[in-house]
């Protein structure tokens, strides 16, 4: 899911080097989306939402929350670990991403002891 870390932290860089990045691995991967993206901050941050159909956006802690919240707690001996783009304990799940989420995704493993 995308990483509101990541896209909070480009909101605030007066360089905009994150969304420049990302906007060039958006527009080359679909090159359409060049005819209304723009690299504006305020836009950038949006699009996550109104261009993808995200109703929320998380960030790691959040996640963690939300995950409690549905029984992944550590009294039920679940944790939650970070994780890397295409990397999981499931490989075949992980290797599912699409590339164009490598750099604004928060990347989460949840185990449980049965």
């Amino acid at each position: 899911t995308p990483d509101l870390a990541i896209y909070a932290a480009a909101y605030f860089d007066p360089n905009k080097r994150f969304f420049k990045e990302h906007y060039d691995i958006l527009t080359e991967n679909t090159p359409s989306m060049a005819e209304w993206m723009t690299l504006r901050r305020a836009h950038m941050v949006n699009q996550i939402f109104r261009g993808f159909g995200h109703q929320y956006i998380y960030d790691f802690d959040e996640l963690g929350f939300v995950a409690g919240l549905g029984g992944f707690t550590k009294e039920n001996g679940c944790s939650i670990t970070r994780a890397s783009y295409r990397e999981g304990l499931l490989k075949e799940i992980a290797k599912r991403d699409a590339a164009v989420h490598r750099d604004e995704s928060v990347y989460v493993e949840l185990t449980c002891m049965q």
